[in-house]
């Protein structure tokens, strides 16, 4: 009878900490799915020399607080 108690109170014991773990599973799994890869680098050596081959021979304009989408020189614009 004492060993069956014992093995009780054991199993009891073990259910009761494998109950408890189950939300920490469960929380490291929501944190874990919620992860984005970080971005693809951008100042990649192929696109620095890109951006060197078209701004070559260009300089600075006056400053200007906004830039209008629809340029009259016409559509030049370029995402390296």
């Amino acid at each position: 009878m004492k060993k069956s108690v014992r093995n009780s109170a054991t199993e009891t014991k073990f259910k009761e900490i494998m109950m408890r773990s189950i939300p920490l599973l469960l929380l490291g799994v929501s944190l874990v799915s919620c992860t984005t890869p970080p971005p693809p680098p951008s100042g990649t050596a192929q696109n620095q020399d890109r951006l060197q081959r078209l701004i070559a021979g260009k300089v600075a304009g006056t400053p200007q607080s906004c830039i209008p989408n629809i340029t009259t020189r016409g559509n030049n614009m370029v995402v390296i």
